[in-house]
């Protein structure tokens, strides 16, 4: 939910939120805050309350953004501030920031992953070698993720179960976050999953065929020496 204006008003309103989401017993995360904006991909905001409704009829409830300021977008840089955990269900500050390094060692401590949090924040580097050709790949990038034949949100599923399928960290991250900002919830993004793991299977056994293909081989040259 953008609150773009900053006036009286709407600052008033989006200050209230944590004291709304208090009384209505509601988690709330916050982002940002002053010389501190938010950022996604391109563009930032000032600050962001995130609300986390409960599960209702079997269905995870779906994380309210609320962003306030104006949009600025940055052409020549990016980051990735993460939507931060629910804070009921684990410590936002245990969670790296995707777009620098936690305290105590850092990502490149002992315990971290090969794939750093905070790269997926760099992506917007490809480009820093050969602007063109990087620019080149962003926008093609948009335009094959939007609206055509098939839906944006028909297509974020498809790349969330591409992902899966690639096994890319960054993808997973980002593409659950699109396909939560399209409405999606739980139980399509996992069957999407699903399709991706029983097309990842059916990959691995149909290779199979070239293996009784050799054992059928070896059977008849076995039999023809004998």
């Amino acid at each position: 939910m953008d609150l773009r204006q900053e006036t009286p008003e709407v600052r008033e309103a989006f200050d209230s939120l944590p004291t709304l989401a208090e009384s209505d017993h509601l988690p709330l995360a916050s982002q940002g805050g002053p010389d501190q904006p938010v950022f996604c991909c391109h563009v930032e905001v000032a600050e962001k309350h995130w609300l986390y409704p409960p599960e209702a009829e079997g269905h995870p409830g779906i994380p309210l953004e609320f962003a306030y300021g104006a949009l600025k977008v940055n052409p020549e840089t990016s980051g990735c501030d993460l939507r931060p955990a629910d804070p009921t269900k684990i410590d936002p500050a245990s969670i790296p920031n995707c777009c620098g390094t936690s305290e105590g060692g850092g990502e490149h401590s002992a315990a971290s992953s090969y794939y750093l949090p905070s790269d997926l924040g760099r992506f917007g580097e490809i480009g820093r070698s050969n602007q063109e050709l990087g620019s080149a790949f962003f926008d093609y990038y948009e335009k094959v993720m939007a609206d055509g034949s098939l839906s944006a949100r028909e297509k974020s599923l498809i790349g969330l179960a591409v992902a899966h399928a690639l096994k890319c960290p960054y993808c997973i991250d980002s593409l659950s976050g699109t396909c939560l900002g399209q409405g999606l919830g739980e139980a399509e993004m996992m069957e999407a999953v699903q399709v991706a793991g029983a097309l990842a299977a059916g990959v691995t056994l149909v290779h199979s065929t070239q293996m009784l293909g050799h054992v059928d081989a070896f059977r008849q040259k076995d039999e023809t020496d004998s």
